[in-house]
């Protein structure tokens, strides 16, 4: 099941991962958290993105960067780069039907079987460490290397691996501060 929106990531882990073929890039990460923000139980689907593109069927990469920068989706400018190189190779335009598809995929899939390492994470202490970071309701925003050093100070035993799961997994504003709060 998807996690609604405002709800913390790490609760799902463990109990929401499924095996998937391919190995889960930042671009499935992305798609995820973006899919969870649209598609999820109060989710305004992708009839919000169709207010910030120019043709009915299809949605420009400068378009959805537009949308991120004013909305709060999850995800920052950059990753819709990503995004966009995942669906289409890099082409600046998809169709609503490919993006629909994708989140819908990615919403369905949820955790992969790689983030259940994360459950050996002290939640508890991890959760104290971030909300100094921002406090839910605030609009704290953390640079990548400041949510870094806060995560491995709060788990010093972190792997690399477990700290690149945490940081893909938590939400984005439009220029690539992490939102501590959402993880």
């Amino acid at each position: 099941g998807a996690r609604p929106p405002g709800a913390p990531l790490l609760q799902a882990v463990g109990r929401n991962s499924t095996s998937m073929s391919s190995p889960f890039s930042h671009a499935d990460a992305v798609l995820l958290r973006l899919a969870q923000r649209l598609l999820g139980r109060t989710g305004p689907g992708l009839s919000l993105l169709r207010l910030f593109s120019a043709h009915p069927d299809e949605i420009t990469l400068d378009e959805l960067s537009a949308a991120v920068s004013v909305l709060p989706l999850g995800i920052s400018r950059a990753e819709v780069q990503v995004l966009f190189e995942h669906l289409r190779d890099g082409c600046p335009v998809t169709s609503f039907d490919q993006l629909g598809f994708a989140l819908e995929s990615a919403l369905g899939a949820g955790l992969p079987t790689e983030a259940a390492g994360l459950d050996r994470v002290d939640l508890p202490r991890l959760a104290a460490a971030l909300q100094r970071l921002g406090p839910p309701g605030k609009v704290g925003r953390s640079s990548p290397q400041q949510f870094r050093v806060t995560l491995m100070q709060a788990e010093p035993y972190m792997t690399r691996s477990q700290l690149e799961w945490l940081i893909s997994l938590t939400d984005k504003d439009g220029e690539g501060g992490l939102l501590p709060w959402s993880l």
